[in-house]
């Protein structure tokens, strides 16, 4: 037996304004419909939360949420970056038209049918109003955006989510100069199967026009009569519904019955032949769900000569709200977001719906509640390169009901060549391990000290034993060294004229140039001075005189060497702003200039790879 809970539906008011301007030829109605909220929170169930789901949302779209935006960042260097472009849809809905029959029950219910009849006859759309605020439904920054400095690689987000307001005008005309629109007949019945004709008829000034071929025609319940636009309607199923002519940018309407065959045809206007069309009650809801994981469960009902006014539902077992909702599931109401099973097995659902004449009709729907299974998912950070810090991060979830049991989940590193298993290197507090399995471990970093495929597995358990295995596999791309490149003359002769003294000094620029073959980046020239101090042109036994280091000076500024053992030998040296060594000495011999490239990371090559 159903329980009945037999509450008033809670709606949000709206305002309607009705103005009847008369003269000796008009009678025109202006009608406002105002108030209309184009989506709720309940339209698309839970909000996003947290990085993923707020990532999946603003890169996927995965369900056409309307009015929000959002914004990913990235920890480089310590401080936070946009991760891609904004997203901003909070005016998404300025630009599109909503139909009437949509939002049926919300303007019958406040104004009754025959309203809702004459705005679904002027033909018009719900639009945008923007002369109302947008409430917020849902805002949510991620604490880590207010602690700087950040640690690289980390990710953060801001969601917010607003809902807009609809309004609708239109105009009834009465007969305006002398003229009108009649459809004959006003009503008629025809079976299943068969087809009634109507004429549309124009009169102006006493005189009268067929302008059937003329006007637009329309059926307001294409589920019970289609039409062709000529005045002919064919019925394809039982019920009542209005026609509509539209000429001159006059409207009219008629009504249509139709019958099975057999059943006795009313005559037009008798009312006690003219029985009520029951609604039809129809339940939107998953056939099969976790534990723990929320879904909708919608009606989708219809009544095809009138208006819902009542949704009783019952659900066998224990169905639970979202943590927002304090009242339980007692409300009348067509759709309920949010809601979940703590326990496995099959559930149903019953729907029961009242329309406006006092018919009801019910229905029920089954929903099988599996055990809740994890999600295995990490990603993997850094630099994909020989001996370049990488960091493993799990991205796992289990469910509200079904948490995951780290102490039984693990990740498993490995070389796809096993004869590189030896180059992997893995840091677990500050302790250096290699390939291996290690249970409990949410993140933490790791190099590859060769060139070659690896690959990571990730297996996870959640509280009720049930599993998943997540398994990555990529490239770690050769660590090219950098190439230095010098010119300068061979052969130096000495300057008479110099800054430094009053006896003769050389004066030479030497020119490196430094580039990475793999995109890093050059960091440091570092020039080494050897003098020949034996003068037989070899350099092996002699100690460089000095190492001059783009890290350790200031360009444009001179720096002096005087030689512990060679008074006379004195250096004096600069660099320019290409890292070019300017050198200069008053003592004769040989030299030998060494420059050594050392190369940094190129942030621009950080990467994260996630794997499922």
């Amino acid at each position: 037996m159903m329980k009945k809970k037999k509450l008033l539906l809670l709606l949000i008011p709206l305002l309607i304004l009705a103005t009847v301007f008369t003269s000796a030829f008009t009678q025109v109605q202006t009608f406002t419909i105002e108030g209309i909220l184009a989506h709720d929170e309940f339209n698309f169930g839970r909000e996003p939360s947290g990085y993923e789901e707020v990532s999946y949302t603003l890169l996927e779209d995965p369900d056409g949420r309307t009015g929000y935006s959002g914004q990913l960042y990235i920890c480089l260097g310590g401080d936070w970056v946009e991760d891609g472009k904004p997203v901003r849809t909070d005016d998404s809905g300025r630009d599109k038209t909503y139909e009437v029959a949509d939002y049926k029950n919300e303007i019958i219910a406040l104004y009754g049918k025959d309203i809702y009849q004459k705005a679904l006859a002027s033909g018009q759309t719900l639009v945008y109003d923007s002369s109302r605020g947008k409430p917020v439904i849902h805002s949510e920054k991620d604490e880590k955006l207010d602690v700087t400095p950040c640690k690289d690689g980390d990710k953060a987000y801001f969601y917010n989510n607003l809902d807009f307001y609809l309004k609708l005008a239109f105009t009834v005309d009465g007969e305006q100069g002398g003229s009108k629109l009649t459809i004959i007949p006003p009503e008629q019945s025809i079976y299943v199967g068969e087809q009634a004709q109507y004429r549309a008829i124009w009169t102006e000034n006493g005189e009268e026009t067929d302008v059937t071929e003329l006007s637009t025609w329309k059926s307001m319940n294409t589920n019970l009569a289609t039409s062709d636009g000529n005045g002919k309607f064919m019925g394809t199923s039982k019920g009542s519904l209005t026609v509509t002519a539209v000429y001159n940018n006059r409207s009219q309407t008629a009504y249509l019955n139709v019958l099975e065959n057999g059943e006795p045809i009313p005559e037009p206007g008798d009312p006690e032949k003219e029985p009520n069309s029951p609604p039809v009650a129809v339940i939107d809801a998953p056939e099969e769900v976790e534990v723990g994981e929320d879904f909708c469960i919608r009606s989708k009902s219809y009544d095809s000569d009138g208006y819902i006014v009542f949704h009783d539902w019952y659900v066998s077992g224990d169905l639970e709200l979202d943590k927002n909702d304090e009242e339980g599931w007692t409300e009348t109401t067509e759709n309920k977001c949010g809601v979940y099973f703590e326990d496995e097995g099959e559930y149903e659902i019953e729907l029961q719906v009242t329309d406006d004449a006092g018919s009801s009709d019910d229905t029920t729907h089954t929903i099988k509640v599996t055990p809740p299974k994890p999600d295995a998912r990490f990603q993997v950070k850094g630099h994909f390169k020989e001996d370049r810090d990488l960091t493993f991060v799990t991205t796992s979830t289990g469910s509200k009901y079904s948490a995951i049991d780290w102490s039984k989940s693990y990740v498993e590193v490995s070389a796809v060549d096993s004869k590189n298993d030896e180059h992997i290197r893995i840091y677990l507090g500050g302790e250096h391990v290699g390939k291996g399995t290690f249970y409990d471990k949410k993140e933490f970093d790791l190099l590859f000290r060769k060139t070659g495929d690896y690959k990571i597995t990730h297996y996870v358990v959640n509280k009720h034993g049930l599993s998943d295995k997540a398994t990555g596999t990529f490239f770690i791309e050769p660590d090219l060294p950098p190439v230095a490149e010098i010119e300068t003359s061979p052969i130096v002769y000495m300057n008479p004229k110099n800054l430094h003294s009053n006896f003769p000094y050389t004066d030479q620029t030497i020119y490196g140039k430094a580039t990475s073959p793999d995109g890093d980046v050059i960091e440091e020239y570092i020039y080494s001075v050897t003098y020949d101090s034996n003068n037989d042109g070899e350099y092996e036994d002699d100690e460089p005189v000095v190492h001059f280091s783009s890290n350790e000076m200031v360009v444009g500024k001179t720096y002096d060497y005087q030689h512990p053992e060679f008074p006379n030998l004195k250096i004096f040296a600069s660099f320019d702003n290409n890292y070019n060594l300017n050198f200069e000495t008053p003592y004769v011999g040989k030299y030998h200039v060494l420059l050594t490239a050392v190369e940094g990371w190129n942030n621009a090559n950080y990467t994260t790879k996630s794997f499922n």
